[in-house]
């Protein structure tokens, strides 16, 4: 076998010819007897463990796949993975010489295969960079939700290897940016007027509620009549046999179906002369009396019904409160302003059945949360605390973009209406207090206003609004007008002449077909944000790997903003002083603090911690009633929330793993059950030591990923955090999974089902390493709640008790959550670093980071390392290396 292994060596090796002066990166051949001994039992020709073949794996590393290979026997070795724990074991002596002599081959590998094969990848923008540049541009905010998502499997969108582009994909960005353009024209066009709308609901809810009460009387009444008629004869001696016989046949059934029969009955009057269509149309007239009327009657009987109206509980549709931006307003962006005021505890008069008034408490403050959400109830746009009194009312404002072809409509309702929360909470209260819960929530009015242009949009406008009036007065203009849109739609280069000359023309043949000045500007407009100049960030070839200043702005921006540099960023650039390190940085700090740095935080977060699983599947909120639209929406804010701060603060990337300090609103904390917490914006709390809270671990958000919206997945969970936070991702699970069929309808606990995993021999490989992960975890339920019992439905009373204890494959035991938490943070610190750091990169540099490139990772990752891992300082260090500032 040995000779084997040389032969294949030697054969590969004699492929490539090297001088004396060339470094060569060849794995010593004494390791021959290492593999031999530790490894070819399980990975040779015939064996192939795992689909990998050792006995084919060249020791001369001549490519980039060779040193992939080696890098994979590396990393096995180093995690203790290999060789497994029942097999013989090398010396630590064996294993430590092994361990360096490849570490040091595979740095020379590196530098050796860099040189040869550095590739810079051009790119186009991105469906979401594409919208936030045409919106930079133009002033105009659209969607682009017709071109064909950018993501693909384990990548980033902005890989620009799978960012490829197709003949109906440029179509559409012609009809895209035609209709922005012609959007745009129309708002730069446009009196800016300040459109301001009042709703004050009261006016038409109260009026409304008070002839629906006079429509139900009415009916009410006319049904009276007609079933007093249908008694009435059915009592009669010739109707007797067949009286007898219609209350036979419901006999255990709905009462009011007798009056079905009312035809049977000889003399018996029609449901049509009293106003009906038929007995259906009056019996289902008198169901809604019965479940409708008792509705209206407890609303009027509310205090402040003069002042403003109340959100109540009971679901019903006559008492929702919606309002909408109306079509004709323009587009951008508008103020919605609400008073809204918590409900106070109140008392009933006593009934002839009561002797004392009944007393209703204060709603409790879990349910003092309003959401804002869309009138089909399918997302929350917002969710605010109503902590004032109706007296006191809160003023609450936010901001909304009111968007071509959208419709803005928009409905207020108590936190959770629209995942049946609030009804399941009414039935509760009847079913313990024997009447339903008080509204909560009581609205004074609605305020929109708008739209509020920001100032850079503004220049949009007014800039546009000079080009339209240019041409419109002297069509000679047209050549300077397209020159001076082009430079900035294309970043600051300038397309050669021929470019222009067949715009021009262009403009011309629209004139001729009669289109005005201003339509045929937009056409040629739309061509230029089109054309491959604007919707690629391309780079000039040359001879070596430098870059323009230029170019490098465009880097810098796009990574940092997802858009199109901004005029300092520019002038930097055109200055031909941004390749300067310290200029860099400085420019790099200053976007730091910029308003659009949430365009790169949400994305890369996003997709780095792979959130988007949130949106795979739906919640059940019967379950987990707490888990509202609003509440998800605001887990994953915290998220980005907690990034950005200790970005700003100049914090550790380990505080990531665990803190002391968590980034979270009101409604979070209502949901993590910590007290004192007031106000809808984010902001830092203090936690002590024993709060699962502090880190990724303890975010709602990456428990509720580790689930299926009902229970817990430990598996998902504990592959998550090897390949997010330990930088040790499991392989894909095998085909043919075996089916734990013998398991059918026994009675075992969460943790004795999925340890299962371990008995098969193709699945214990990875699950030994995923499972105890996964168990550690379990104190977190399906949404991210902490708990001491399973409620996994099926797991017997006696089962229930969750048992967080494990031990990390070839790591520390732990007995609870907390001790997981603190062995990952202080064990893995490198590893989530590094993995941090590959993943930056590849979603900065537009390309996936190979073997290649882990020296400079390497490096960086150890310079980090020397200052505790700080975060903005990670993000600096690779914006002013020479992988980020030239085309490696």
């Amino acid at each position: 076998m040995l000779k084997h292994i040389l032969s294949l060596s030697l054969g590969l090796v004699s492929t490539a010819v090297f001088s004396d002066s060339t470094p060569q990166a060849i794995v010593p051949k004494k390791h021959e007897v290492f593999l031999e001994k530790y490894c070819l039992d399980c990975h040779d020709n015939e064996t192939q463990k795992g689909k990998v073949n050792l006995e084919t794996l060249a020791f001369n590393i001549n490519t980039i796949q060779q040193g992939e290979s080696w890098q994979k026997v590396l990393n096995a070795v180093n995690s203790l993975e290999m060789p497994p724990e029942k097999k013989k074991q090398p010396t630590e002596i064996e294993k430590s010489d092994f361990l360096d002599n490849l570490s040091e081959t595979l740095v020379t590998a590196r530098k050796i295969l860099s040189d040869a094969d550095g590739v810079s990848t051009i790119r186009r923008l991105s469906r979401r960079e594409y919208e936030n540049t045409l919106h930079d541009l133009l002033g105009i905010q659209i969607s682009a939700e017709a071109l064909p998502s950018d993501h693909s499997n384990e990548s980033y969108d902005t890989i620009g290897s799978s960012l490829y582009m197709s003949s109906s994909q440029i179509d559409n960005y012609r009809k895209i940016s035609l209709s922005a353009i012609k959007e745009a024209m129309k708002v730069a066009t446009a009196d800016h007027k300040l459109m301001t709308r009042r709703i004050d609901f009261e006016e038409f809810m109260n009026p409304g509620i008070k002839k629906q009460l006079g429509i139900q009387v009415d009916i009410q009444n006319r049904f009276s009549r007609w079933s007093s008629q249908v008694d009435k004869f059915s009592k009669l001696p010739q109707n007797t046999a067949k009286r007898n016989a219609a209350q036979a046949e419901i006999k255990g059934k709905n009462k009011w179906d007798f009056y079905y029969s009312w035809d049977k009955f000889t003399g018996a009057p029609s449901p049509k002369e009293f106003g009906f269509v038929d007995a259906y149309d009056a019996l289902h007239w008198r169901s809604k009396w019965e479940w409708l009327m008792p509705h209206f009657l407890a609303y009027t009987y509310l205090p402040h019904r003069d002042k403003g109206v109340y959100i109540t509980t009971d679901g019903n549709t006559y008492f929702k409160n919606r309002f909408h931006i109306h079509n004709h307003w323009l587009n951008g962006p508008y103020k919605i302003k609400l008073a809204v005021a918590k409900v106070g505890g109140r008392q009933l008069p006593p009934t002839r059945k009561e002797l004392e008034p009944l007393t209703i408490p204060a709603p409790d403050a879990s349910r003092c949360f309003l959401d804002i959400d869309s009138q089909k109830g399918n997302f929350t746009l917002k969710t605010f605390q109503v902590t004032g009194s109706i007296d006191k009312p809160n003023i609450i404002e936010f901001d909304v973009v009111k968007k071509p072809e959208k419709l803005f409509s928009f409905k207020l309702s108590e936190r959770g209406d629209s995942e049946k929360r609030v009804r399941n909470l009414n039935h509760l209260s009847i079913k313990d207090v024997g009447v339903p819960n008080d509204p909560a929530i009581w609205i004074d009015y609605v305020e929109i206003t708008g739209p509020h242009f920001s100032d850079s949009e503004k220049e949009s406008y007014q800039r546009l609004q000079q080009w339209i009036q240019r041409v419109e007065i002297n069509e000679a203009e047209v050549k300077p007008v397209i020159l001076e849109f082009s430079k900035i739609a294309m970043r600051g280069r300038i397309p050669p002449a021929k470019f222009f000359e067949h715009l021009n023309s262009f403009y011309r043949s629209h004139r001729k077909a009669k289109l005005s000045p201003q339509d045929a500007l937009a056409e040629i407009f739309s061509i230029i944000l089109s054309s491959p100049g604007f919707l690629y960030l391309s780079e000039k070839p040359q001879d070596s790997n430098e870059i323009s200043d230029l170019e490098l702005a465009n880097r810098l921006s796009y990574f940092l903003t997802a858009g199109p540099p901004d005029e300092q960023l520019l002038k930097a650039a055109i200055s031909g002083q941004l390749k300067n390190k310290t200029t860099l940085l400085s420019h790099t700090r200053r976007l730091f603090n910029h308003p659009e740095l949430i365009r790169f935080v949400k994305p890369f977060i996003e997709q780095w911690l792979g959130l988007d699983r949130l949106d795979f599947f739906q919640f059940n909120t019967d379950k987990h009633l707490d888990y509202t639209l609003g509440v998800k929406k605001s887990s994953r804010e915290e998220i980005y929330e907690t990034f950005t701060y200790w970005l700003k603060q100049k914090g550790s990337l380990i505080n990531l793993l665990h803190s002391d300090t968590i980034v979270i609103n009101a409604l979070l904390a209502d949901f993590y059950s910590i007290p004192g917490v007031q106000g809808d914006h984010f902001r830092p709390i203090k936690v002590p030591p024993t709060s699962p809270r502090g880190g990724l671990l303890g975010m709602a958000a990456i428990s509720a990923m580790g689930s299926n919206g009902e229970d817990t997945s430990p598996v998902e969970r504990g592959a998550w955090v090897l390949r997010k936070l330990m930088n040790n991702p499991p392989p894909p699970a095998p085909p043919n999974i075996p089916q734990l069929s013998r398991l059918e309808n026994k009675v075992v606990s969460t943790k004795e089902l999925v340890f299962l995993h371990q008995e098969k021999a193709q699945c214990a490989q990875c699950h030994r390493k995923i499972d105890p992960i996964g168990f550690g975890l379990e104190n977190f339920n399906a949404v991210g709640k902490w708990r001491t019992m399973d409620d996994r439905k099926g797991v017997p009373p006696t089962k229930r008790m969750i048992d967080p204890t494990g031990k990390i494959h070839a790591g520390a035991e732990f007995k609870n959550f907390l001790e997981l938490r603190n062995i990952i943070s202080s064990t893995y610190q490198n590893n989530f670093a590094h993995s941090f750091t590959e993943n930056l990169a590849a979603y900065a540099l537009g390309r996936h980071i190979g073997f290649t490139d882990q020296n400079w990772v390497e490096a960086l990752v150890a310079k980090a390392k020397k200052q505790n891992y700080p975060l903005a300082t990670i993000i600096e260090e690779l914006i002013t290396s020479d992988v980020f500032r030239k085309k490696l």
